[in-house]
């Protein structure tokens, strides 16, 4: 479970919030810098470049809720995880609800808009980068038919994924490991980032157990 102070301060408003509250009219939350302009004309929708990495290897933020997210895509991996609450999105075109303690993961470059959180809705994004997803990372795995293996081993590859998401219901083994990543990011305890690396491996790899033997 995640530190209770880190939960409560989770719920307590970002200036942005208290804005689109007021609105509930989308209020850009990243610098103009995190987003590349080339890309996002050829997507026809924002796409978030990987300037959020300058300097740590994962990105970690609460969604903003009272307010639609428009649709963009990103050029690096990104986990939804529903804290509390609820909320239902647009990916690739789909629309996907997620509930607490579900995760969402994400390919780069796929589309997706978010509907407005309410109160009780907090949602969790957690960026990563596909060099974070090494072969030597991957060759300690075993792939037993697993399509979740598949994905990352085309994302190191970097060769076209068919599917572009995967939904993990709530798994207390894996919200436990990602508990524990926020609460290193947030708490920022001595050698936090080297933890919040190593548990992004441990999280990677009770995703992919949690899909071992299940069909395409």
């Amino acid at each position: 479970m995640i530190d209770r102070k880190i939960l409560n301060s989770l719920f307590e408003y970002t200036e942005i919030e208290k804005e689109q509250k007021a609105t509930h009219t989308f209020i850009e939350d990243l610098p103009i810098s995190a987003i590349d302009i080339d890309q996002s004309y050829h997507n026809a929708a924002p796409t978030l470049n990987q300037s959020l990495f300058k300097h740590n290897a994962v990105y970690i933020s609460k969604h903003n809720r009272f307010a639609d997210y428009p649709r963009h895509t990103h050029e690096f991996l990104e986990i939804n995880y529903m804290v509390t609450g609820s909320c239902k999105q647009i990916v690739n075109g789909k629309v996907v609800t997620l509930n607490a303690g579900d995760i969402l993961l994400m390919d780069i470059g796929c589309p997706h808009s978010i509907h407005e959180l309410s109160e009780d809705d907090i949602l969790i994004n957690l960026l990563f980068r596909d060099k974070d997803i090494s072969f030597d990372f991957l060759g300690s795995m075993h792939s037993e038919n697993s399509s979740v293996f598949e994905f990352f081993l085309n994302v190191s590859l970097k060769n076209e994924n068919k599917r572009k998401y995967f939904i993990f219901p709530h798994n207390r083994d894996i919200t436990k490991t990602m508990d524990q990543i926020i609460d290193e990011y947030y708490l920022q305890r001595p050698y936090a980032y080297p933890i919040i690396n190593s548990y992004l491996k441990i999280l990677l790899s009770k995703i992919m157990r949690s899909f071992t033997n299940k069909p395409n």
